[in-house]
């Protein structure tokens, strides 16, 4: 695509695909009316014309003829071109680029100087604050990780939740990537705000994982004696509610804002409603079946070494291995795995 000669008669002037820049049109239709309907700020009565235009959004730092409405001097102007949209994303991602360089490479008068906005310029500033904002994501993973496993430690080695914690968060971590790879799956775009719902996310797991594991303990030195069973069962009936009525409240919240008008918002919610549903079910089952494990632990007072042992044999295992199919991101579009 080449830009050449650009002129406002050719791009924006003509009235019934493209809209026109009222001021522009005007003053070329009849240059000798400039003074005419520049005589007057705001509201301007254009004899010519038999309408009205609104001069606020157009000039800036003016100054006026003393005694009258009169402008003297402007030294900003606001030209605004509204092009059709091109059918293709990418064309007009790239029409777009190629119509800011060439405004900016224009040659200009001396003294004149041109500051640009597009409406790309939006998906620019996003891709440039996530690029920002991924530098502090693993500070964020670490600060979650050890605020977890400091709040879980006691004086007692067998009664310390540190392992438990890192389990909770490994839990949350599989729902969200659940999740995200069910969004994929049906064909949802993943955008930039999007980078900020594991955290928030997160935060509602450890919540659910600190009320469990605060309920497990309180039942544990109530009901001396009893099974894991018992306790799971006690557990499971006292935290279930809260849980339940605080995902439920999240969701609801969250819903609201999938029939917004405006699709970045829709899609932000939509991720974060099935987000808080797969972080419910992982956290009531996977979470619970490693709080049933860990209770085992502490009530015949064993240690979590071996357990650890094998959790990093296995690790390590895993992160050897070589998973050609399967696990790509680009094998979860339905269009690329036909």
């Amino acid at each position: 695509m080449v830009l050449e000669k650009l002129e406002w008669s050719s791009l924006c002037f003509r009235f019934i695909f493209t809209l026109t820049n009222e001021f522009i049109q005007d003053t070329t239709n009849n240059i000798s009316t400039m003074e005419c309907y520049l005589s007057e700020v705001g509201l301007i009565n254009k004899e010519y014309f038999t309408r009205s235009m609104y001069m606020g959004a157009i000039f800036g730092d003016i100054r006026v003829k003393q005694g009258s409405r009169k402008i003297l001097t402007a030294k900003y102007v606001r030209m605004i071109f509204d092009f059709p949209p091109l059918l293709d994303m990418k064309e007009n991602e790239i029409f777009d680029q190629q119509w800011c360089e060439s405004v900016l490479n224009a040659s200009l008068p001396e003294g004149v100087e041109i500051s640009i906005w597009s409406a790309g310029q939006y998906e620019r500033d996003l891709l440039l604050t996530a690029i920002h904002t991924k530098r502090l994501l693993p500070v964020l993973v670490v600060v979650l990780c050890a605020f977890s496993v400091i709040s879980s430690m006691r004086c007692d080695f067998h009664l310390s939740k540190s392992i438990l914690s890192l389990l909770g968060l490994l839990s949350a971590g599989c729902a969200i990537v659940s999740s995200f790879g069910l969004m994929y799956l049906f064909g949802f775009r993943l955008i930039q705000i999007a980078l900020i719902i594991p955290f928030l996310v997160l935060s509602i797991g450890i919540d659910d994982m600190f009320i469990m594991i605060s309920i497990w303990q309180k039942n544990l030195r109530i009901s001396e004696g009893a099974s894991i069973k018992e306790l799971m069962r006690i557990t499971f009936e006292e935290s279930s509610t809260s849980i339940c009525l605080t995902t439920l409240g999240n969701i609801i919240i969250f819903s609201f804002g999938t029939i917004s008008l405006f699709p970045v918002i829709r899609s932000f919610c939509i991720f974060c409603v099935v987000s808080l549903i797969f972080v419910f079910i992982f956290q009531m089952t996977l979470f619970g079946a490693f709080l049933a494990l860990d209770g085992n632990r502490e009530i015949h007072r064993t240690t979590f070494a071996e357990c650890y042992i094998f959790y990093i044999i296995g690790s390590i295992i895993a992160l050897t291995m070589n998973f050609e199919v399967g696990l790509q991101l680009s094998s979860l579009v339905p269009y690329d795995s036909m």
